[in-house]
């Protein structure tokens, strides 16, 4: 029985892996946020998708964002990473994504249409009037807390 319950469990519950990309501009000592509006939804989070069948979590988090935006070459600490969870917006079970703080130096960006609409560099404040959901909003604060206390 408790077998055919985690079957079950197992399949209500979607876990993606994303990356927070941040560009800190030492010029004016200000952190930027990358945001996309994924095509699919027309939402504004983070860079995010599932692992393939290889990888680990920060493996699929750093190849989606970059297929989705381009980027490469990001730092990544992979000793602090942030969870969300949140009813599937199709209502069935429950999704989960695991985000990492990835710092970029090359701001420049390459949308892949077919996943993504636009794309913005944001500050704290912008990214919490832009981002759609309250979940991605919490992401967002709490990056930018670890950020501000490192």
């Amino acid at each position: 029985m408790a077998d055919q319950i985690k079957l079950v469990s197992d399949l209500l519950t979607d876990q993606s892996y994303g990356i927070i990309p941040i560009h800190r501009d030492k010029a004016n000592g200000t952190i930027k946020y990358l945001l996309i509006q994924h095509r699919r939804g027309e939402h504004w989070a983070f860079p995010k998708g599932h692992a393939d069948p290889e990888e680990s979590g920060l493996q699929a988090a750093l190849r989606e964002l970059t297929e989705e935006t381009g980027i490469q070459g990001v730092i990544v600490d992979a000793s602090i990473c942030f969870d969300e969870k949140y009813l599937r917006p199709n209502g069935m079970g429950l999704k989960g994504v695991r985000y990492w703080i990835g710092d970029v130096t090359n701001t420049k960006v390459k949308m892949q249409e077919k996943e993504i609409s636009a794309y913005r560099w944001v500050t704290a404040r912008q990214g919490q009037k832009l981002i759609t959901y309250d979940e991605s909003r919490n992401i967002l604060k709490r990056a930018a807390e670890h950020l501000e206390n490192e």
